[in-house]
Parts: C-alpha cells; sequence; structure tokens
C-alpha cells in the first residue's frame, strides 16, 4: 500500500492550507469585530457595513470574473502545454483590463459618493467612507488577479499568506490608528475601519507582486484578451447582478424594518448585529468550502481541459456530499451553542439568538459555493448566472414583502429558501447534463 501523501495531492493540500490561513484570518477579524463593535458601537458597526455593497459591486466589475479566468486558464494551459508562459500571458491581460475598470469605478465612486450615500444608500455619513473605500478597490483588484494564477498553478501558500498579511495590516493599522486618534482626543468615526481595509490590501499586494516578480510579467496575446472577454462576459453580469442585488438587500433592510415599527437608530442597529456579528461566525466555517471551491474551478478546469468525465464525476459527489455534512455539523453547534457564542464573542445576547436563528443555513450555503465553482469550472457561467439571480429574486422578495409584515424573522427564512433552491437546482442541472450525454453516448 503506497503511503499517503498530501503532496501528492495537490487539491487537497491547497485546500488544507487556504483552509489554515482563513482559520487565522477569521479568528484575527473576529477580535477585529469585537474591537470595532466596542469602538464604533453597534450603530457605527452598521453604517460601516452599509458600505459593503459598494466595495463588492466595485470587485465584481472590475476582478471577481477576471481571478475565476486567470485560475481556470492557467490551469488548462498547464494541462495542456506543460509550461506556465501562455497562463502569464493572460495574467497580463487580467491585469490590464482589471486595473482599467477598477481606476474608472473608483474614480466614479469618489466622484459620486455623497449621492450615492443619500440618495441610494440612504445614510449621509456614508458618503466620507465610500471616498476612502475607492482608493482601496484598485489594490483589491490587483491581489485578486495575482492570487488567481497561483490558485491555477494549485501552488495555494502565496495566496494563503497574503490573506494573513492582508487581515494582519488591517487590525493592526486600524488598532494603531485608533491609538493615535484617543491620543489626540479626536473623534472615532467609522472611517478607521475603511483606513483598515486600504491597509491590508496595499501590504497585501506589495507581498503578491514581490513573490511572483516583476521579471515573470509577460505580453499579452490577443488571443488571451478574446478567452479572457468570453469567459468574463456574463460572469462579470453574474457577479454584478448578485451584487446589485446585495445592495438592494443591505439598503432595504433598515428601511423595511422601519416600516415594521422600528425606529432608525434601531434598524441599523439590528442591521450591524446581524450583518456585523451574527452572518461572520455562521460564515466561520466556510472557510473550508470557500477555500475548496477555490481550488476546485481550476481542478475542473483541469479534468475539462483533458475531457477527464470520470474525474469531474468524481469530484463533483465527494465535494457535495462533504459540504453538506460539514454544515450539518456546524448547524447543529450553533442550534444549540449559538446564544452561548454571541454572549462569550460579543458580550451581545441578541447577537447570539441570531446565529441560532441562521444555524440551519450551513448545509445550502456551503453546498451552494462548491456547486457554483464546479458550473464555473466547466464554462456553465450562464447557469450560475440564471441560479443567483434566482436565489437573489427569493430574498429580496423576502425584504421587500414580508419584512414590513413580519419582521426580520421574514428576511431570515428568505435566505434560507434562496439558497436551497439554488442547490436543488444545481443537483438537477448535473443530473440532465449527465443523461443527456449517456444517451448520446448510446
Amino acid at each position: 500500500m503506497k503511503p499517503f501523501s498530501l503532496l501528492k495531492r495537490p487539491l487537497i493540500f491547497s485546500t488544507l492550507l487556504l483552509s489554515g490561513a482563513g482559520i487565522l484570518s477569521r479568528i484575527l477579524g473576529f477580535f477585529y469585530r469585537i474591537f470595532l463593535s466596542h469602538t464604533i458601537g453597534a450603530e457605527g458597526l452598521g453604517i460601516y457595513q452599509l458600505i459593503f455593497p459598494a466595495l463588492m459591486l466595485g470587485m465584481a466589475v472590475s476582478s471577481y470574473a477576471i481571478q475565476s479566468a486567470i485560475s481556470k486558464y492557467t490551469a488548462e494551459y498547464i494541462a495542456i502545454d506543460k509550461t506556465p508562459y501562455r497562463g502569464r500571458c493572460f495574467l497580463s491581460a487580467g491585469i490590464l483590463f482589471s486595473l482599467l475598470l477598477s481606476l474608472v469605478f473608483s474614480f466614479a465612486l469618489y466622484y459620486f459618493s455623497d449621492p450615492v450615500a443619500t440618495v441610494i444608500i440612504g445614510e449621509p455619513r456614508c458618503g466620507p467612507l465610500l471616498k476612502l473605500l475607492a482608493w482601496a478597490i484598485p489594490f483589491s483588484s490587483l491581489h485578486s488577479c495575482f492570487n488567481g494564477y497561483f490558485y491555477g498553478l494549485k501552488k495555494a501558500a502565496i495566496p494563503a499568506l497574503s490573506q494573513i498579511i492582508e487581515q494582519f495590516f488591517r487590525v493592526v493599522g486600524v488598532y494603531v490608528f485608533v491609538r493615535l486618534l484617543l491620543a489626540n482626543g479626536e473623534e472615532i468615526t467609522p472611517a478607521v475601519a475603511v483606513y483598515g481595509i486600504l491597509f491590508g490590501e496595499i501590504a497585501a499586494v506589495f507581498f503578491t507582486v514581490h513573490a511572483y516578480g516583476t521579471s515573470n510579467l509577460k505580453k499579452p496575446t490577443l488571443l488571451s484578451f478574446v478567452q479572457l472577454f468570453r469567459f468574463c462576459i456574463p460572469l462579470s453580469i453574474n457577479r454584478v447582478l448578485l451584487s446589485l442585488f446585495q445592495s438592494a438587500e443591505s439598503i432595504l433592510i433598515p428601511g423595511r424594518l422601519q416600516a415594521f415599527g422600528m425606529s432608525a437608530k434601531e434598524s441599523l442597529s439590528l442591521f450591524g448585529v446581524i450583518s456585523g456579528m451574527a452572518l461572520p461566525v455562521i460564515m466561520f466555517p466556510s472557510v473550508f468550502t470557500n477555500s475548496l471551491s477555490v481550488m476546485l474551478l481550476p481542478s475542473i478546469s483541469e479534468a475539462a481541459a483533458m475531457n477527464n468525465d470520470k474525474r469531474i464525476h468524481y469530484l463533483l459527489v465527494r465535494t457535495s456530499c462533504l459540504c453538506t455534512l460539514t454544515g450539518l455539523f456546524f448547524s447543529l453547534i450553533f442550534c444549540f451553542s449559538g446564544v452561548w457564542i454571541g454572549t462569550a464573542i460579543y458580550g451581545n445576547a441578541a447577537a447570539g439568538e441570531y446565529i441560532t436563528a441562521l444555524g440551519w443555513l450551513c448545509p445550502v450555503l456551503f453546498l451552494s459555493i462548491a456547486l457554483n465553482s464546479i458550473l464555473n469550472g466547466l464554462g456553465k457561467t450562464r447557469v450560475t448566472l440564471f441560479l443567483n439571480v434566482f436565489g437573489s429574486c427569493i430574498r429580496l422578495c423576502g425584504i421587500v414583502f414580508g419584512v414590513p409584515a413580519y419582521g426580520i424573522r421574514s428576511y431570515l427564512i428568505s435566505l434560507l429558501l434562496s439558497y436551497f433552491s439554488v442547490c436543488i437546482l444545481s443537483i438537477l442541472f448535473f443530473i440532465v447534463k449527465n443523461k443527456k450525454k449517456s444517451v448520446m453516448m448510446d
């Protein structure tokens, strides 16, 4: 019997490496959020959370799809050519395109920050935060491009370390900044948290650029740009629409809670508790499934390039079972220990109650992340577009029509229903696809 070696199984090894980095980063993140909750309060945390849709939209426009494309085609080229040259050409094309899009978006966000904060978000205090956020988006886009290349090579050590560096500089930078403000007797505002995003992304970019080496950059080819556009257009539309839906969710929830009868301050505080305290706890175990999905995309792309259907089926079945069982395990933990976790971590009993209520989200949430990555690896970006829009529509209906009548519980139920529906439809797609292939072979 051959000895088991993780180094001979790059998917498992890279997943564990990214998971370890993610766990460490999220532990740092928890201490960071505890520090923020005590420094700027639940209302300030709610205001800070309101700007995240703008960050997600900026990344959706400028880098999410490009990172996936770089990862996919780098893995395919390695499988076919056994050389990283064409992957490096594709990375150069991705960097140029990503930086162009991020700079345009950042300029627009900076220039229109006050109207966006007042008219769209409905919270004028978000204006200065959006101006600061605009500076971070180009750095984050560049960071994502380099990470995509290393994911495609199945060399997760550099993205894993860059993740830790980003989080470390975010936390330490904000801590030092707050101490300086306190020493000078100045007011602590949610802006300190946005400075943290900027500090972290700058540090991560310097690290990844140094690790890659500027001498390795190659001139992009026309084929690289053609493949980039062909893969990224539907996936970018997917990401942008998803970000717009998520932005609408974040903007609508406080207003819909006020329609339910809560005051503006109460609604912002509740939004801060759910999005800034409870959901990060629920998402903590997804560090493994997120890492797995990141490494699944190049693995599926590589198998598809070699027409290895057996490998694709193996990855699909094993991944689905693993994500579902992992989700069920953590659901039980959150349902029985949610109140204790919320009180112990945040000193907030309400956060614990929402952790318990959201606990059953884990199985379908983790499974949907993996299935989405497999579909993208197979190039089925239009399918993921439909599934994500469908799930978002369910959540929006729960917010718009349910929250004013039934309160925040309507949003929580719509979350569960949306991810459950996406998982069922994804599985049905794979079943139909497999049957069609069997018929063609017969």
